[in-house]
């Protein structure tokens, strides 16, 4: 074996025992009995896919083990990260915590997401494209370029101090036409 080869060789040893404990540390970080729930969920690598597990761990080499912890204070704690995941027709995050939350160019395509706080989240490039989001909560969470085209219920979210930026509006107009907010275009 040549020293390259040698070196792609540990290297990808190394990769997979790191995937292979993340599972372990992810969970460890969460604290036990103190009133949040925890939801694990599987990334696949290759398209960003989301499954809930409810025992068992995401396959080594194809998934990313994402914890979720939700409850009092959730997101301040211990933020949802997943930039550029594919959380279309999930029913799992409607009214959930989420301050905070890493989502940059999520997809949220016809996910149910009423009630859900994402106070504070970076959501820029996100799509929300056909979801229902009544009393969702963007207090000071970053919208730009992300779309909501066809969106329902957004008039009863509150959107305060909200960053807006070439965001598409519900009504599949642009946010910088108006002055650079979506309001009165839900």
């Amino acid at each position: 074996m040549n020293e390259r080869a040698s070196r792609f060789a540990i290297a990808l040893a190394i990769f997979a025992l790191a995937i292979a404990i993340s599972p372990q540390l992810q969970t460890a970080n969460a604290a036990v009995g103190d009133g949040k729930q925890i939801i694990t969920l599987c990334r696949t690598n290759l398209t960003g896919t989301l499954r809930q597990i409810t025992s068992g761990t995401c396959t080594a080499l194809t998934e990313t083990t994402v914890t979720l912890r939700v409850g009092p204070e959730a997101g301040t704690e211990f933020p949802f990260i997943c930039n550029n995941c594919a959380l279309y027709n999930q029913s799992i995050f409607q009214g959930r915590d989420l301050t905070g939350g890493l989502l940059m160019g999520a997809q949220f395509t016809n996910d149910p997401l009423g009630d859900t706080n994402f106070t504070q989240a970076q959501l820029a490039g996100a799509n929300f494209m056909n979801t229902s989001l009544a009393g969702a909560n963007f207090t000071n969470a970053d919208l730009s370029a992300a779309d909501f085209t066809g969106a329902t219920g957004m008039a009863s979210s509150t959107v305060t101090g909200v960053t807006w930026g070439s965001t598409i509006c519900p009504d599949a107009t642009n946010s910088d036409d108006h002055g650079g907010t979506c309001v009165g275009h839900f």
